[in-house]
């Protein structure tokens, strides 16, 4: 066996000592320490991106940071804004209800003047204003239509005044 070994040594050392197989081999240690140069190159780039990475997260992250406080202060300031407004609406409602009431009341107080204007307080009967304006209001009628006619009695009842005053 030791001379089987010394032969394959002497063998090997014959094919490394032969320039085509130095050659052979100086090219692919070449070619495999410019594969290991481009790698690390690689790695370095890698390297580089990924810091550049991480350094652009960090700064969109504190920026993104920065503007969702400043949107929780606009909305703290949008709802402060919104609890006055909702106070000034219920305000405007509050005296827009009071201005109908006061409107409705004085509706109605122009027409209980209205009535007291042409009817009698005691009797309730129409007064004479009445009577003259809707004489008026007929006579008016009847120039503009022809057709149309319109009669007035006239009652006078003897010591009706004595009658009235009691």
């Amino acid at each position: 066996m030791q001379l089987w070994e010394r032969n394959h040594e002497q063998e090997e050392e014959h094919i490394f000592q032969n320039t085509s197989w130095i050659k052979v081999f100086n090219r692919a240690t070449q070619k495999i320490q410019a594969e290991i140069q481009e790698r690390k190159a690689d790695q370095e780039e890698l390297s580089k991106l990924k810091d550049a990475l991480e350094m652009e997260v960090a700064e969109r992250t504190a920026e993104l940071k920065q503007r969702n406080e400043e949107l929780k202060k606009n909305e703290a300031i949008l709802q402060k804004q919104m609890v006055k407004l909702s106070a000034a609406i219920a305000q405007k409602q509050k005296a827009m209800a009071e201005l109908e009431a006061a409107n409705r009341a004085l509706k109605e107080a122009e027409e209980k003047l209205r009535y007291d204007a042409y009817h009698d307080n005691l009797t309730k009967l129409p007064n004479r204003l009445q009577f003259m304006e809707a004489l008026e209001q007929a006579i008016a009628k009847s120039q503009q239509s022809p057709e149309y006619k319109y009669a007035v009695l006239f009652a006078d009842l003897d010591r009706f005044k004595v009658i009235n005053d009691s």
